[in-house]
């Protein structure tokens, strides 16, 4: 299961830089743009709902009270899903031609399909990771990222490939795996089993998640505001470019999180998550030195012999950020959830206090060293938050542990 979800994580990376070498550079863009797109959407507001629903299922031992929870979720992801879709449509020509300089009618509604495909998929692979069907959950997600890969970079091996055609397969391979592996256990009509209250829960759980997780991205993208005021529109290239290689830990780990989500509120029940807790957080600590070891010296040979040549100068910045991010991965797997489901004020609170001394920072670091001061003070800020938080984490996992015991 695990290794399924790192495969998850690793896959978009993958497509993303073997696009880059197969489209023309205006391409790529709008491809790239998608894959972010649907990738944030997913993440953010498809992730807030499931984490929602898993919270809910491992605070109830009872089979229908899980059920209803799980076609809650489904009802509120379908709905928002649809909207998305219906937005697109209509405004989707519009908003191309003013965000991405782009005529095309289909872009943005093949981005909220895939969205909408992939809300749907999450669903279900919630429904078998709240009932520990490991096996199951495993094969699914392997079987869906080793097609749509195929898809998409046996389109990619077309002579002049188009964002829009590829970024459909994204929509296309979800439901395709929920055919062939009959794998579809809500039923044709689970709209009966959904209660308001349920619904009324998870909006309550959302909201906070969602203004934890804005609040958060907005914080840790203030960098690249200060490169693009600060420095050249080339500079500012070659951090984005950067950026997109040193975050492949962090997407992976954050692939963990929802594998681990329901065992943290029985752990604290039964008293074990404090000891669980230290052993993920070495063992996570332990994966991220041996990746830093291996993998930044790895990160300079791959990626002048794998990626065009206009990547080779995000390299010395890509092998600062990854210590950032190398570091902030370890909040994915277990403490981002902890403090979510028990106080989810904390991030919103940390990253407001802090933002004021990000700004004098950046602006410092940018004017007196540039494009590398600046990415020194990110790895700086992710280190402090990550560390800040586990202490938070340790704390509020031990007053909860010993008012069960």
């Amino acid at each position: 299961m695990v290794a399924a979800k790192l495969l998850g994580g690793f896959h978009s990376a993958l497509i993303s830089l073997v696009a880059m070498r197969r489209m023309e550079a205006g391409e790529f863009g709008a491809f790239a743009f998608g894959v972010v797109a649907i990738t944030v959407v997913d993440g953010v507001v498809g992730s807030a709902v499931d984490l929602g629903v898993l919270k809910r299922i491992s605070e109830s031992k009872a089979e229908p009270a899980a059920a209803t929870v799980e076609y809650a979720g489904l009802a509120g992801k379908v709905l928002i899903g649809s909207l998305l879709l219906l937005a697109a449509i209509l405004v989707g020509a519009p908003l191309a031609q003013a965000i991405l300089q782009r005529e095309s009618r289909f872009y943005f509604p093949v981005v909220a399909a895939a969205v909408l495909s992939l809300f749907l998929f999450r669903s279900q692979q919630i429904y078998h990771q709240g009932r520990h069907e490991n096996r199951r959950f495993a094969a699914i997600e392997a079987l869906q990222v080793i097609l749509r890969c195929a898809l998409v970079f046996g389109y990619l091996a077309a002579s002049s490939p188009s964002p829009e055609v590829a970024l459909s397969l994204f929509a296309v391979s979800p439901p395709l795996v929920l055919l062939v592996s009959r794998a579809w256990s809500f039923g044709i009509a689970p709209w009966r089993h959904v209660a308001i209250a349920d619904l009324q829960d998870l909006g309550r759980f959302v909201r906070g998640s969602l203004l934890a997780t804005a609040t958060g991205a907005a914080a840790s993208r203030i960098d690249i505001a200060f490169v693009g005021r600060l420095t050249s529109p080339a500079m500012l290239g070659r951090y984005s470019a950067a950026q997109t290689l040193a975050q492949i830990p962090e997407i992976a780990a954050t692939y963990l999180s929802n594998i681990l989500a329901p065992s943290i509120n029985p752990r604290l029940r039964d008293g074990t998550f404090l000891t669980w807790f230290r052993k993920i957080t070495a063992a996570g600590a332990a994966a991220c030195l041996m990746a830093g070891a291996l993998g930044i010296p790895l990160m300079d040979w791959a990626v002048r012999g794998f990626l065009p040549e206009k990547a080779h100068a995000a390299i010395g910045l890509a092998e600062v950020l990854v210590a950032g991010y190398l570091v902030s991965a370890l909040l994915f797997p277990v403490t981002l959830n902890l403090l979510l489901f028990h106080q989810p004020a904390t991030f919103v609170r940390y990253d407001l206090f802090t933002v004021p001394f990000l700004l004098v920072g950046y602006y410092w670091a940018g004017v007196t060293f540039g494009a590398y001061g600046i990415a020194w003070v990110s790895v700086a800020a992710r280190v402090l938050k990550t560390v800040t938080m586990h202490a938070i984490a340790f704390s509020v996992a031990g007053r909860i542990q010993s008012a069960a015991e």
